[in-house]
């Protein structure tokens, strides 16, 4: 219906709203913070952590057990 339509649509800009919150919040932090999987690969960082690790923001992301060199 035009009512979950709605709701549906809500419910998606509030979402994209609050990823851009969150991301922006993390890219702002002046220290490096980086998320991890459970493979040991970097898979999310932001600009600080890169300088912090002496590393271009290309050379860090995908890196794997980037914490144990």
């Amino acid at each position: 219906t035009v009512r979950s339509l709605l709701r549906l649509r809500a419910a998606e800009t509030e979402a994209r709203e609050s990823a851009e919150q969150w991301q922006s919040a993390f890219d702002a932090r002046s220290e490096g913070l980086a998320l991890v999987n459970q493979k040991g690969e970097v898979v999310r960082f932001n600009e600080a952590f890169a300088r912090l690790c002496n590393n271009p923001v290309q050379c860090v992301a995908g890196a794997v057990n980037y914490f144990i060199k």
